[in-house]
Formats: C-alpha cells, sequence, structure tokens
C-alpha cells in the first residue's frame, strides 16, 4: 500500500511539472505599471531576479499613447536608439509570448524615458529536461514461513556452525488445574530459557484443562 501511495504522489508531481511547463508563467514587468522606474536599474534588477522559460509571458502594463514597448537588438538597446526595430506595440496593455530561448530587448521610444531607464532585457532559457521515472523495482521473492514443527533438524555436522543446539532439562511439574500435576519437559537454549519457564507456568492451568 505504502509503494502503491508514493507511485501516485510521484505520478501527480510529474503532472503538476508537465503543466506547468506547457503553460508558463505570466510575469508584470517590474510587479507595476510599465512607466519612468524609480531608479535606472530598476528594470534590470527586476528581470536579474526572476528566471524564464520559453513559454512565459510578459505582460506591460502601460496607458495608450503614453508610453509603447519596442522591441529592438541589443545596440539599439544599449544606446536607447529606434534605428532597427523588430516588433513595435503601442497598445497597451500588451502581452508578450516568450516561445524561443535567447536574450531580448524592450525599450520604451518616447521622449528620453529610455535613457531614464525604462528598458529591460529578459533572458529566456529552456526547461529543464524531465528525467524519465525510474523502472519499479521487481517485487521481492516471497519468504516461506514454517511453523516450529515444519523446521529440519540441523544435521550434527551444521552445530559447529550455528548456535548451539537446545538441550532437554529437568521435567517440571505444573498443575493442571484439577489438582494434579503434569510433567513437561523444558528446551534449554542460549535465548529464551527464563522466558520460556515464566509462560509455560503461567499457562500450565490452562494447558492441561479438561
Amino acid at each position: 500500500m505504502a509503494v502503491h501511495r508514493d507511485v501516485i504522489i510521484t505520478m501527480v508531481y510529474i503532472a503538476t511539472l508537465f503543466g506547468a511547463s506547457s503553460a508558463g508563467t505570466r510575469y508584470t514587468v517590474g510587479d507595476a505599471v510599465w512607466s519612468i522606474p524609480p531608479y535606472p536599474d530598476y528594470y534590470t534588477n527586476w528581470s536579474s531576479s526572476h528566471v524564464f522559460y520559453i513559454r512565459d509571458s510578459l505582460l506591460f502594463e502601460f496607458e495608450t499613447e503614453l508610453y509603447n514597448v519596442i522591441q529592438v537588438p541589443k545596440q539599439d538597446y544599449d544606446n536607447c536608439t529606434f534605428n532597427n526595430p523588430i516588433k513595435i506595440l503601442n497598445s497597451g496593455p500588451t502581452i508578450i509570448l516568450l516561445n524561443e530561448e535567447g536574450v531580448f530587448y524592450y525599450i520604451c521610444n518616447m521622449s528620453n524615458y529610455c535613457a531614464l531607464g525604462q528598458k529591460i532585457s529578459v533572458f529566456v532559457q529552456k526547461h529543464l529536461k524531465m528525467i524519465p521515472p525510474c523502472s519499479a523495482p521487481l517485487p521481492s521473492p516471497s519468504v516461506a514461513h514454517f511453523a516450529p514443527d515444519d523446521l529440519p533438524e540441523p544435521l550434527p555436522s551444521e552445530w559447529n556452525r550455528t548456535q548451539s543446539p537446545a538441550t532437554v532439562s529437568s521435567p517440571v511439574l505444573l498443575p493442571d488445574g484439577n489438582g494434579n500435576s503434569k510433567a513437561f519437559v523444558m528446551l534449554r537454549s542460549t535465548w529464551w530459557p527464563s522466558v520460556g519457564a515464566t509462560v509455560l507456568c503461567l499457562m500450565g492451568p490452562f494447558l492441561f484443562r479438561k
């Protein structure tokens, strides 16, 4: 039952990972509106504090005609220029799907906002490869259980390699519950002499009751 439960938990965990991988995570850029940041490195610090994977998305929250989002190559990003735009998004809010790995650069080209820090670069990477689950281990071979009477007696040649065999001691007289006493042979071994004697003395009246 414990093995069955562990298998179910593992399958649910794997399904959750696959579900998260296929849906992706949506991030609100800067965790606020897309605008002039409080300091120049604000968006750089925000981006470096997150890990972006393929199928994640970026939500740029901004008011149309006040701001925009322009995807540009690295050179334009570094210089806050608008010479080779890759994608122009003027209507806000807007969502950009990250559908390939690499580094992507976005700026706002309104006035001098980019020079004030309204630009961001994101590094997108592939999801970690899932390690296939290991094959289920083969069940352990069942061990036969024998009653004490069914166990084979050790050969004399094996006695020296095992524990000392049980030896017969003097008979013990036990009451049978009717005022009579019956002889019961005690076995003495190396590990339960006192336990066996105690059990026999306590259970004697019940064992021999008619």
